[in-house]
């Protein structure tokens, strides 16, 4: 199997991938050390009506490791399509049919690449978290920074149970078909929101309070917990049944 991952590394150009989030978590880190020090930029700090305080160098870092997070997702979702999509190009599956390679064994590889791409990034992130956490003021970005982090393995949970879905499609029905569905897909619900924010009420975006959420997050402390410790085997396991019924349907 090992062939068959440095195979979808190469068709994602691991190497080009790896060495651009190097050079970002080195820049990340850089930033973080050179400001560690977010007093001695006074003109750098805001505080709002409620007395919270931050500061923009903080802002920033936090959004980088927020945007960490979604592009882990997207690029997860999306490599998933490309690997499959480089192996119908090449007539991977014709030419695997040739070796002693099982159906088992390459529907497999797809599913250990995705888990892998999806580990890496989540560690990644929570490195990022943690540097970027270890010089915060006390403060609205620094309640932010802890709220995301909570949410960060529901979201990451979320992703594999989209790729539960989309890979037996794209292994099963093939990559044109999948991707009719897929778009199908994302156009109804990108319809439905802009259909919400014509004829729906907008009133509740002006009621957002940061407050409330903190506060239901304290209030609700066990619960959350409870999520997060059970997104992981609740999420593994229906990536595993997902891959059982991508093999039992799958043919070169």
């Amino acid at each position: 199997m090992g062939g068959l991952l440095y195979k979808d590394f190469i068709a994602i150009k691991g190497k080009r991938l790896v060495t651009t989030f190097a050079i970002l978590t080195g820049i990340f880190v850089l930033l973080r050390f050179l400001f560690s020090n977010t007093a001695a930029y006074p003109n750098l700090r805001v505080v709002n009506d409620d007395g919270d305080v931050f500061t923009f160098i903080d802002m920033l870092l936090w959004q980088g490791e927020v945007m960490l997070l979604w592009l882990g997702g997207l690029f997860s979702l999306t490599f998933s399509a490309k690997i499959l999509q480089c192996d119908a190009k090449n007539q991977t599956g014709h030419y695997l049919s040739a070796l002693p390679i099982s159906k088992k064994t390459f529907v497999a590889s797809k599913y250990v690449f995705c888990g892998i791409l999806l580990y890496v990034f989540f560690s990644l992130y929570e490195i990022w978290h943690i540097v970027a956490c270890g010089f915060m003021e006390e403060g609205l970005v620094l309640d932010f920074s802890y709220l995301f982090s909570g949410i960060a393995l529901p979201f990451l949970g979320t992703v594999m149970v989209i790729l539960s879905i989309e890979l037996p499609l794209f292994l099963v029905l093939g990559r044109d078909i999948a991707k009719v569905i897929k778009d199908g897909v994302a156009l109804c619900i990108g319809l439905s929101a802009i259909a919400y924010l014509l004829f729906g009420d907008l009133n509740v975006f002006s009621r957002f309070d940061f407050g409330i959420i903190k506060t239901w997050m304290n209030t609700h402390t066990f619960e959350v917990f409870l999520v997060s410790l059970l997104t992981p085997p609740v999420t593994l396991g229906l990536y595993y049944l997902s891959y059982r019924i991508a093999v039992r349907f799958y043919h070169e």
